[in-house]
C-alpha cells in the first residue's frame, strides 16, 4: 500500500515511497492515509473506500459542415 493526500474525498496525490523522504515535512503531513496499488489521482475515497470514476461516454455528436 502506498500513502496518499487525500481531499474533499478524492485522491489528490500519491506518494510512490516514504513521503518524509520525498517531501518538506510540512507537505509530508498531508499524505496520511494509505490507499491500494491500484489507486490513481483522481479516485473518489469515501469512508475508507476506494472508488473509481464512472467513465464519461460522449454524446452522440452530429458532424457539422
Amino acid at each position: 500500500m502506498r500513502k496518499a493526500w487525500i481531499e474533499n474525498e478524492r485522491i489528490r496525490d500519491i506518494a510512490h515511497s516514504e513521503p518524509t523522504d520525498i517531501y518538506h515535512s510540512d507537505v509530508a503531513v498531508f499524505y496520511d492515509t494509505e490507499v491500494p496499488d491500484d489507486a490513481v489521482n483522481g479516485d473518489g475515497w469515501i469512508d475508507g473506500v476506494l472508488v473509481k470514476p464512472v467513465p464519461e461516454i460522449p454524446a452522440d455528436v452530429t458532424p457539422t459542415e
